[in-house]
């Protein structure tokens, strides 16, 4: 170890302004720790220490740089590399290696010089190269495939015994997965499902020669699982292999379960599945190739191959007939900005809902229902990301309370119905034909609509899927009223018709019409996230990972903020995840402030219950918000009220356009509300939790300074969307060369509109029909409408057809519609508004 150069060193409050007193701790894959001398005061330091390391290469070194500080020591950063990275870039010439040593956000704070030398005589090459071949194959446990991996055509019970002793192995990757997060869910399942086959085939006298096949390539890929912890653990590039090699044996299993006829298909599998054969080689050949990059430790990418079976299909012009369900999958509410579960948390309960939805059985929905911040979206993330992985997500359908659009009942069968067109080539033909045969369908009832673009298309291709196939249903109790109903209806009445291989998993609160259409149902399997027995623990770990981020990013000490502390704030997030984000959010802070003192006024307040939101909420908002001052009172009510009542996210610049504030304003209101309010500069702005809308909008709060009238509200917002159109809408506005051509045959559409059409004008164009809805009449509104409908109507339809969202123009009207009818005066406005529609459809057509 050499030196550290261009640290970044920001004393804390126990260093007095001090420079540090420096050492570097090195950890190997043994968990041996070798630690340099300290240089006190400096910077800049220099070492000459050096230390034996008898690792493999493919073992992994961490390099710690620490200040040994008043009390306990604090890291500042760290870098990782591997025993055979060091090697590659020191030998033959034994030169200097720069590595970044990164604090836990990955900030680059400096750079450690360190070398790798060999041992006198070349010994240290020679015990790397020994320790090299210990990655070579191994035999599998109690060398149980030795007698089986070279015989041709096995029996019945040869295969049972070969499925046993690969479970064997795989069972080793599941306890060594419990470490490894990632690899440990597909691991266990794959056991599962894989388990399940062999006692199928336990008692089978003959075994089909395909079956035989792809069984000995299985046994010979785990042959290596006999020293899987040692390899495993010391490697990254070797953890994706794995990870690969369990999500392929997952593809295995679930093939011979059906094969066997115990899958979705049922008995009649074995005759009916088409194209199997071909499936078994191919599967058979995603083996060995795993087989021989494991066997050379180099990951290089091999795609994980599916069991569906994917003969050719005759292509149709899929892309133009999808056209109109793929603008309902843009409509939905994107879920790209939920986060999973922290590693090592929910897994139970994760755990039972993939293998419920992975199994065959009468109950086709799993039901997840809990209490608001329980955390239930986080959940189906992860339950999404799981089947993601395996090519097996259909689609993931997020809905929001303002999202009006998104909800639709028919949008979401549209959503779905191209989100499984996109996942399997035989679906996408299937659809696409019953589209052909019916260009108007997606205009039809709903009833029609699921029996010719669902029901009939999975139900004829139904020998082609081997399953399951998930659909993914988050906040379904997020809906509006009537479409919540019709929802819930669908999915328990309607998607439940479908080939069993296809799946639902639906989350929700406990709302009474849900549980009126869930609860008590053969198709429906209910799972209580208020009951978990793991909620305490997850709270605990989700909560000491936070207190730990905090904590190294602010240089506190090791100890902070102690265990009564910690056991504290366990029992005022009750059973509530959100209740503890939001109390970290606001600890942590994004202000200058201190932590402790944050947490200090945290535990001040007394919590009537735990869980208590309201309060929480209340502090808060009372913390950080200047509310004294009149101008950031009624900036930031008008803020949270637009971001309470926006029907989609809207970014700083966009409130500052339609609410009429002066630029910059909602982003410098918005850097006081980090506790409540996801934002960064330019991003669209959102509530960290649905719960946080119910606290805004509440009567009761009339007393607070962030109260707003949410009828006044929204006013201002439909108000604003007018104003916004108004003033930028204009012929051509993105310029095209030809306003006559197609958007298809304009090149870089995307970035033009990006660069031409501000985000407050975005917004306003697709979302002032529902802000009108939702605002009770008034002659200044109407005066508004009227110049709208006689000045920019013909501009707006041009700007909706950039967006590709020409579809939505009449439901928007019918807002305008129905707002008109409340005024007996405005006759001239409706014969107006007729001749817009007529406009309208015209443009459409």
């Amino acid at each position: 170890v050499h030196a550290v150069n261009n640290l970044v060193w920001n004393p804390g409050w126990r260093d007095f302004g001090k420079s540090p007193n420096l050492y570097v701790e090195v950890h190997d894959s043994k968990d041996h720790i070798f630690k340099t001398r300290i240089v006190k005061r400096n910077t800049k330091p220099t070492w000459t220490d050096s230390f034996e390391l008898t690792s493999p290469p493919l073992s992994m070194l961490t390099f710690r740089l620490l200040h040994d500080a008043p009390g306990p020591d604090v890291r500042i950063a760290e870098a990782e590399t591997t025993v055979g990275e060091l090697m590659e870039q020191s030998f033959p010439n034994e030169a200097v290696v720069w590595l970044d040593m990164k604090a836990p956000n990955g900030e680059i704070l400096g750079r450690l010089s360190v070398s790798l030398y060999a041992f006198t005589g070349g010994k240290g090459i020679e015990k790397m190269s020994e320790d090299t071949s210990k990655l070579k194959l191994q035999p599998l446990v109690g060398d149980a495939l030795d007698s089986f991996v070279a015989v041709e055509g096995l029996s019945g019970a040869k295969i049972s015994d070969t499925l046993s002793a690969v479970l064997s192995a795989l069972e080793n990757i599941v306890k060594v997965g419990d470490e490894l997060a990632k690899i440990h869910p597909y691991a266990n399942a794959a056991w599962k499902v894989l388990t399940s086959v062999y006692k199928i085939v336990q008692n089978q006298r003959e075994a089909d020669e395909k079956v035989a096949q792809l069984v000995e390539a299985m046994a010979r890929l785990y042959s290596f699982a006999k020293e899987v912890d040692s390899v495993v653990n010391n490697s990254k590039p070797v953890q994706d292999i794995v990870l690969r090699i369990t999500m392929q044996t997952m593809e295995c299993a679930l093939l011979l379960r059906e094969y066997s006829g115990h899958g979705f298909l049922g008995r009649i599998a074995k005759t009916s599945i088409l194209g199997v054969g071909q499936r078994i080689d191919e599967l058979t050949a995603a083996l060995l190739r795993l087989k021989d990059e494991f066997d050379r430790g180099i990951a290089v990418q091999t795609t994980v191959v599916s069991a569906q079976i994917l003969d050719k299909v005759e292509k149709l012009e899929n892309s133009s007939v999808l056209s109109d369900l793929k603008r309902a999958r843009r409509s939905s509410h994107r879920p790209s900005t939920r986060r999973e579960c922290l590693p090592g948390t929910r897994s139970e309960i994760i755990e039972h809902i993939t293998q419920r939805l992975s199994t065959p059985s009468e109950a086709r929905i799993v039901w997840l229902s809990g209490v608001a911040g329980s955390g239930k979206s986080t959940i189906a993330t992860s339950v999404s990301e799981y089947f993601r992985g395996l090519g097996r997500l259909g689609i993931f359908l997020c809905f929001a309370r303002n999202d009006m659009v998104g909800s639709d009942p028919i949008l979401v069968l549209h959503a779905i119905a191209y989100g499984l067109a996109t996942l399997h080539p035989h679906i996408e033909a299937a659809i696409c034909m019953a589209l052909s045969r019916d260009s108007n369908l997606v205009d039809a009832p709903i009833d029609k609509q699921f029996q010719e673009l669902l029901l009939g298309p999975l139900e004829s291709v139904k020998q082609h899927l081997i399953g399951p196939f998930i659909v993914v249903i988050d906040a379904l109790d997020e809906c509006a009223d009537n479409s919540r109903n019709v929802l819930g209806n669908l999915i328990t009445n309607f998607f439940t018709k479908l080939p069993a291989a296809f799946r639902f998993f639906v989350t929700s609160r406990p709302d009474f019409n849900i549980t009126r259409l869930f609860r008590h149902k053969a198709v429906v399997e209910e799972c209580s996230l208020d009951k978990a027995a793991e909620n305490d623990h997850d709270i605990s770990v989700y909560i000491l990972d936070r207190l730990a981020t905090i904590r190294q990013a602010h240089r506190l000490s090791c100890i902070w903020p102690g265990e009564d502390v910690i056991q504290q704030l366990i029992n005022l997030s009750g059973t509530l995840f959100i209740w503890a984000a939001t109390a970290l959010d606001f600890v942590e802070g994004k202000k200058l402030f201190e932590p402790h003192k944050r947490l200090e006024a945290l535990l001040k307040t007394p919590f009537q219950t735990g869980g208590n939101l309201d309060q929480l909420y209340t502090l808060a908002l009372a913390s950080d918000g200047d509310w004294d001052d009149k101008g950031f009172r009624e900036s930031a009510t008008a803020i949270l009220a637009a971001i309470a009542l926006a029907k989609a996210p809207m970014t700083d610049s966009a409130m500052d356009a339609i609410l009429g504030l002066d630029d910059g304003t909602a982003a410098r209101v918005l850097n006081f509300l980090g506790s409540v309010v996801q934002w960064s500069a330019g991003q669209p702005a959102r509530t960290l939790h649905a719960s946080f809308d119910d606290f805004l909008v509440s009567p009761h709060r009339v007393d607070n300074p962030w109260f707003f009238d949410v009828a006044k509200a929204k006013k201002s917002l439909a108000s604003g969307c007018f104003m916004v159109m108004q003033k930028h809408l204009k012929f051509n506005i993105c310029r095209l060369p030809d306003s006559h051509l197609l958007n298809s045959e304009v090149s870089g559409l995307k970035e033009t509109r990006e660069s031409h059409l501000t985000p407050a004008l975005t917004y306003a164009t697709r979302f002032w029909g529902p802000h009108l809805g939702d605002s009770a009449f008034d002659d200044e509104i109407l005066v508004s409408l009227q110049g709208f409908l006689t000045d920019k109507f013909l501009f707006w339809l041009e700007v909706l057809s950039v967006l590709q969202e020409m579809a939505s123009a009449p439901g928007i009207l019918q807002f305008a519609q129905k707002y008109m009818l409340v005024s007996t005066g405005f006759q001239h406005g409706r014969i107006l508004l007729l001749n817009c529609r007529l406009s309208g459809k015209r443009q459409v057509d």
